[in-house]
């Protein structure tokens, strides 16, 4: 509607090239690297779309080796897990290494996006911390542990005094602690459920109503890049195929045929990465390393005779120049 602005937001957590190293606790030397996070804004209004960068929008974190997940609940953004090289760590989740101004957080960390004084606080601390899957659900955060599946929820995540709690397992469920999982857990929110893949087996853990079945059997395509892109449908990216793009239709059990249109050139990109924005809108990321990021905003739709086709339609494309540093992950936020 002419007149009318909307904007989309997401944070881009870069890695710096910098090495920050110290001795701690008269160990041996450590080293940290500085994630940084920046943010883009799409600014909307009527047929005209802007993009900005903030850059330095949040301070910046000192992390050891891995990624963590990051992740956006309510007003606040969470990074939580792959901070630590080993689970015999301490425990202390923020701790400023000496005579340095940034914080290193070990297990977790959240920052609310709106107080004017941000600041990244702890988030409680589990075992599995170090190396966590999860992901939020109805206001509360899942935590799946390594490999074999040992569920956690932390019922209110901006309680600093929270802590996690088992999740057991529905009882004659066809998971248990045993069984391993692929990465990643999906979570479901039109359904109220998340999806776990294991075994070549897609099933559905619905944690408020302690049930677990069984979605799909023997569905062996089960890549990093996993997002709805409506209820029921799914958009399947595998990064180590950067072109390839499959759509599932969970409610008939079947693969669709994925077609771009109207523009053949957006589907010759080299994608990186895979996310949901809000009002049902998708948007790939692609990002050439101490340079430039592009993000192509597109639409995903079933035709009205609902034959076994997804339509892309891209809506915008942008790109900023992030110089010398280099992009690690994207998380809108609202």
């Amino acid at each position: 509607m002419s007149g009318k602005e909307s904007r989309i937001r997401i944070v881009i957590r870069t890695e710096h090239d910098e090495v920050e190293r110290h001795d701690e606790d008269d160990e041996s030397k450590k080293e940290f690297r500085r994630y940084e996070f920046h943010m883009v804004e799409f600014k909307e209004e009527g047929e005209r779309e802007e993009m900005e960068l903030h850059k330095n929008w949040l301070p910046p974190l000192l992390s050891r080796t891995a990624d963590g997940v990051m992740f956006s609940l309510g007003e606040s953004m969470f990074i939580v897990g792959g901070v630590c090289d080993s689970v015999h760590e301490s425990l202390q989740l923020l701790k400023p290494p000496p005579h340095r101004r940034h914080l290193y957080y070990k297990g977790g960390a959240k920052i609310n996006l709106v107080n004017e004084h941000q600041k990244w606080e702890p988030v409680p601390y589990t075992n599995d911390s170090w190396n966590a899957i999860c992901v939020p659900l109805l206001g509360k955060l899942y935590n799946f542990g390594i490999m074999a599946l040992r569920p956690k929820v932390l019922d209110n995540p901006y309680c600093i005094g929270g802590h996690w709690k088992d999740l057991p397992l529905p009882e004659h469920s066809p998971l248990n602690s045993q069984s391993e999982y692929s990465i990643p857990v999906v979570a479901d929110p039109y359904n109220s459920r998340i999806l776990i893949h294991s075994s070549s087996t897609l099933y559905a853990l619905y944690p408020e109503d302690n049930k677990c079945e069984c979605l799909v059997p023997q569905f062996f395509s089960w890549p990093e890049g996993i997002v709805f892109a409506a209820p029921d449908l799914l958009l399947l990216h595998d990064s180590s195929y950067p072109t390839s793009l499959l759509a599932y239709d969970l409610a008939t059990r079947k693969f669709l045929e994925v077609v771009w249109s109207p523009s053949p050139d957006v589907a010759d990109f080299v994608y990186d990465v895979l996310f949901s924005l809000p009002n049902q809108l998708l948007c790939f990321a692609y990002f050439l390393p101490y340079s430039t990021v592009y993000f192509i905003k597109f639409r995903a739709q079933r035709p009205s005779d609902h034959t076994a086709v997804v339509i892309l339609t891209a809506l915008s494309v942008h790109s900023t120049v992030l110089a010398d540093i280099n992009a690690v992950d994207y998380l809108p936020i609202c």
